[in-house]
């Protein structure tokens, strides 16, 4: 079975508006009133091929090759998910559509008559026109924001497996991806690659889900997954009566690994199905085994022992450098209502 086709699209930025364009050194080289209409513009074909191959009743391999352009992007300069720094911004004339070539391969088995199947594929990313911030940008508030962006190349690559079996009255599945994502900005890092900030190299998921009867049934999630990636300071100076810190490599230090259990339990309180009102009760339980996830890391110049360092860091202070983390939730649980009908 093959399929192949191509998207066809074209970008306009729509004037009125004031845009900036910059110099070598990233300052304001020239501000431009684009008068109404279109005053930037995009155009790109982006071919998909796929090609599914039936090897037996039960076994397939996949192949597939795509071309993607993306034009629009979140910016972001925190790995936390509570952080209130996201902007999205357009292509422009400073920003290039982020282009992709996405190359996938595949296997799946299924055993229909003992209700299982397994899949397994394995990809590779080529990306260009990748965007970061510059070191020490100034984000907030900076109507010359695409001054502090930083352009380059990336690639991800990795592989997924899955498995899911129908027991009868217990439904288990479970899945497993490595994975690997780099950028290469010439004006960071001085130049060499450096693991991009949703870098995750593990993760793993078990989901069950157990029918103890037509009204009763439980589920348990468990969620395993490595820390993100965060760039952290390998000493500090004195300058002016203030601390600042030192950084060396981006993205030099992770965040410790993700672990959380979730239970749930669904009870529907109509004992007759064909009600035209159907009640449910739902107790819910998250991060049930109280696991300390982190979500931020934060650096202290002086030794505390409340402060005792849990995470990895690159220390050349002779011990001076103490990181602490703020934890998500610990354990939290949920009782729901729902109706309907």
């Amino acid at each position: 079975h093959l399929v192949a086709g191509a998207r066809f699209i074209n970008w306009d930025n729509m004037g009125p508006v004031t845009y900036f364009t910059f110099n070598d050194n990233y300052e304001v080289n020239e501000t431009i009133d684009a008068p109404s209409g279109s005053y930037n513009s995009y155009f790109n074909i982006d071919p998909r091929l796929s090609v599914d191959l039936s090897i037996s009743e039960r076994d397939r391999i996949k192949f597939s090759y795509g071309l993607y352009h993306q034009y629009l992007q979140l910016i972001s300069n925190s790995i936390s998910p509570f952080t209130a720094m996201e902007i999205w911004l357009t292509a422009s004339p400073n920003i290039r559509p982020q282009l992709a070539h996405q190359w996938t391969i595949g296997y799946s088995k299924n055993w229909n008559d003992q209700a299982m199947n397994f899949n397994m594929s394995a990809y590779y990313k080529k990306l260009k026109n990748q965007i970061d911030f510059n070191g020490h940008g100034e984000i907030y508030l900076n109507e010359f924001l695409e001054g502090q962006l930083r352009f380059g190349e990336a690639e991800a690559y990795g592989f997924e497996i899955s498995w899911e079996k129908d027991f009868g009255k217990l439904d288990a599945s479970a899945h497993y991806t490595f994975s690997r994502v780099y950028k290469t900005i010439n004006d960071l890092n001085d130049g060499r690659r450096y693991p991009a900030n949703h870098d995750r190299p593990h993760d793993f998921v078990l989901s069950l889900n157990y029918n103890f009867s037509k009204r009763l049934n439980a589920s348990l999630y468990w969620t395993s997954s490595s820390g993100s990636p965060f760039t952290s300071p390998v000493g500090f100076y004195e300058y002016l009566g203030k601390t600042v810190p030192i950084y060396d490599e981006r993205n030099n230090d992770r965040l410790p690994a993700y672990h959380r259990l979730d239970l749930a339990s669904s009870f529907r309180l109509n004992r007759n199905t064909d009600s035209r009102f159907q009640h449910y009760l739902r107790f819910s339980l998250f991060n049930a085994l109280g696991f300390k996830n982190s979500y931020q890391i934060k650096f202290n110049k002086l030794y505390r022992e409340e402060y005792f360092p849990e995470v990895q860091a690159n220390v050349l202070t002779n011990g001076t450098l103490s990181p602490s983390r703020l934890e998500l939730v610990q354990f939290l649980p949920s009782l729901t209502y729902k109706f309907s009908f």
